[in-house]
């Protein structure tokens, strides 16, 4: 079956659960899955781990080829010239956790290797036809303007990656139709049946900062290096590693186009009191801005 998630149509041998379908057409990725009893041992060197929803996720590469493993529940080998997925399943490993690694660690982290697509941790909605983006760091409230957002009946783009095709001059692709205003690890959260896969152009970034509860709601420019900071500053997946050069020109794109965006696309702080009561104001004070913002 063929999906269209984060601006690639998908060809999966896995229930990836209610993605939009693909028209006919070659597929950008495949992705096979195997059952087995114990995961295989990567032939590689392993670069790194990091932790993410409380598991040990590492990292494994040998020239072009790249493993990512969670802990001993799965495994992706990412075959770049085939562009192919392959997914190994320990038996503990439910269907509901594969489709969550798939969809919010695999799938990103191939597309924005094999240079597809950038990544900036953000959420998304649509409004006027445009996409709006909230820069924030987990945690910091961004699925929460998200859902205000949704709640004034404005469509779902992402709740978490934001993703900017290459060469795409300012077009966001939507991700998957899910978003999580609650924080359950391991869950992909809320589906959203009114969900749209088609590219959009990309209006303004707002970079979320917490404010006390009486403070104002507030959005402020920013310009030139800090604007530039911010993009590199929530780019999703740390590519610099002197020991896989071969990602570097994904490195080099990554700075020619973030620096690119932040000077076409107007990018602000938006200050947001902690208090669910302030939400209309926030969203009101948004909706104004962007109303001098030119189309």
């Amino acid at each position: 079956m063929r999906h269209l998630a984060f601006g690639s149509c998908i060809e999966s041998g896995i229930d990836l659960g209610p993605l939009p379908l693909a028209d006919k057409g070659s597929a950008d990725v495949a992705l096979t899955f195997s059952p087995v009893s114990v995961l295989p041992v990567p032939l590689a060197e392993r670069l790194h781990n990091y932790l993410a929803q409380g598991r040990n996720i590492q990292i494994y590469a040998l020239d072009k080829d790249l493993w990512l493993q969670v802990e001993d529940l799965i495994q992706f080998h990412f075959d770049w010239e085939r562009r192919v997925i392959s997914c190994f399943a320990a038996p503990h490993a439910s269907k509901a956790l594969i489709r969550y690694w798939i969809l919010q660690q695999a799938l990103p982290v191939f597309l924005l290797l094999s240079n597809r697509v950038e990544l900036l941790h953000a959420g998304a909605v649509f409004v006027d036809g445009f996409a709006v983006g909230f820069l924030a760091e987990s945690g910091t409230g961004k699925s929460t303007i998200v859902e205000h957002f949704l709640s004034h009946g404005h469509a779902l783009c992402t709740d978490e990656h934001l993703v900017l095709p290459r060469n795409g001059h300012g077009t966001v692709a939507p991700s998957i139709p899910y978003y999580r205003p609650y924080r359950n690890a391991e869950d992909l959260g809320v589906f959203v049946s009114d969900f749209s896969p088609a590219l959009r152009p990309l209006r303004a970034l707002y970079l979320l900062r917490a404010a006390p509860p009486e403070d104002m709601v507030r959005i402020g420019a920013l310009y030139g290096s800090a604007a530039a900071s911010v993009l590199f500053g929530h780019s999703l997946y740390n590519l610099a590693n002197r020991k896989v050069p071969v990602y570097r020109h994904v490195l080099q794109k990554r700075f020619e186009e973030l620096s690119q965006l932040s000077t076409s696309i107007p990018v602000r702080t938006l200050h947001v009191p902690r208090s669910l009561s302030r939400l209309t104001e926030v969203y009101e004070c948004v909706c104004r801005d962007l109303e001098g913002v030119p189309q």
